[in-house]
């Protein structure tokens, strides 16, 4: 009966069919029969009078009582009628308060997005203002957009607040940054020979397509150590260089890039990532330990800085690495050659 009430849209007890049955049946049941007794006993009109109506009353006892019947069931179909319309009037109230809730989290939804692409303007306008004082080459204002959007977190519900970092993504970024400084700490380390070093990033480090038949204890020999520093470092951190990218909004880079632009970007990564991220932070979300190593990532800048202005014409910037190792090689077979002839 709901359902049926419902699809009808009934607004008055008086228009409800149960209501309209319950008044119908009996009552037309009961004309009926007194119809058939009025017939079969050839009953007549007469001036009403105490026999008339005990005699009406003897023979039409059975009618009557049918076509009375007809009141409670009408009571029962009007209090079914009013049950019915309570359920309507309770579920409406209910459904009305469930599509402002969902209208009201739209509109939250709406206000974060807001706020987020507001904060994307600012920073934006910030960061590039940072990266032309800072005079950042490779890291373009551009970029920022993309470095934003690695940085933290788009709200995806109206729970979400409009500006919170991407801690996953920060972790990741904070791993590889104390892995560099760890690995620019070794390379400065005075107790590493330059020995060492060259058979680390020949046997070790370099890629295996690079590589040519060069012994390690001749390149020692004939390579600043300056230069096989910066080697190892530009070989580690191509191989990061995706997983980089894909963490911070960087550009991405590769083993054919010249290497004075891949130590440039590494400079320009490590000073973004100390801008971006405070001590405060890492305190609070990620490790800090990278925070109070005493190699910070200003001493690795100047470090990379302090060797690429130590270093000889063995590591030219406007090669890529391939290049430089080939030109190593060609480097001690020639003066292998000079050796052999002046000793013949």
């Amino acid at each position: 009966m709901p359902e049926n009430n419902k699809k009808e849209k009934v607004r008055s007890v008086f228009n409800y069919k149960y209501f309209q049955i319950a008044l119908a049946v009996p009552l037309a049941l009961g004309s009926t029969l007194m119809i058939f007794i009025w017939c079969n006993d050839n009953l007549s009109l007469e001036w009403p009078d105490k026999k008339s109506l005990d005699t009406f009353l003897s023979y039409m006892s059975v009618p009557l009582w049918v076509m009375g019947s007809s009141i409670p069931l009408a009571t029962l179909a009007a209090a079914n009628f009013r049950a019915i319309q309570f359920q309507e009037n309770l579920k409406y109230q209910k459904d009305n308060l469930e599509f402002q809730k969902r209208n009201m989290k739209r509109q939250e939804y709406e206000h974060s997005l807001d706020l987020f692409h507001k904060e994307l303007s600012l920073f934006k306008g910030g960061l590039s203002s940072l990266l032309k004082n800072e005079n950042f080459d490779l890291i373009k204002p551009e970029d920022t957009t993309t470095i934003f959007l690695n940085v933290f977190k788009k709200p995806l519900s109206s729970d979400d607040k409009p500006l919170v970092y991407d801690l996953e993504k920060a972790k990741k970024l904070s791993l590889f940054m104390s892995k560099a400084t760890k690995l620019i700490a070794k390379l400065d380390d005075c107790n590493v020979d330059r020995k060492t070093l060259a058979f680390y990033f020949l046997n070790k480090k370099a890629p295996k397509h690079f590589l040519i038949d060069i012994d390690a204890e001749k390149v020692s020999k004939e390579v600043h150590m300056n230069a096989i520093k910066l080697a190892l470092l530009v070989s580690w951190y191509t191989q990061q260089s995706n997983r980089v990218s894909n963490t911070f909004g960087v550009k991405q880079i590769s083993m054919n890039n010249r290497v004075g632009d891949i130590l440039l970007l590494i400079q320009e990564v490590m000073k973004l990532y100390s801008m971006i991220y405070n001590t405060e932070f890492a305190s609070e979300n990620i490790d800090v330990e990278i925070y109070n190593n005493k190699y910070s990532y200003h001493y690795c800048a100047s470090k990379i800085t302090e060797w690429m202005k130590n270093c000889d014409n063995s590591f030219s910037y406007s090669l890529n690495l391939k290049s430089i190792i080939e030109d190593w090689s060609q480097t001690v077979e020639r003066n292998e050659n000079l050796y052999n002839k002046e000793i013949y």
